[in-house]
């Protein structure tokens, strides 16, 4: 999302959605993870995490990053 307008109200829950289901794959991920003793998915998890929290913080100020 490369604009410099703020964003609507509605983009803003989008934006959370997004980064909720971003949380749950991540967490799906590293379950799997730990489980199958796989630390290509542990990290690739990881990035996820990441990429939601980057998500968050676009939401919560409103703006692209």
């Amino acid at each position: 999302m490369l604009r410099s307008k703020k964003f609507r109200p509605f983009e803003k829950v989008i934006l959370v959605a997004i980064a909720f289901l971003l949380v749950g794959t991540s967490v799906a991920g590293a379950f799997l993870a730990l489980r199958h003793a796989q630390w290509r998915l542990g990290l690739a998890s990881a990035g996820v995490l990441i990429l939601a929290i980057i998500y968050f913080c676009a939401a919560r100020r409103g703006k692209p990053l």
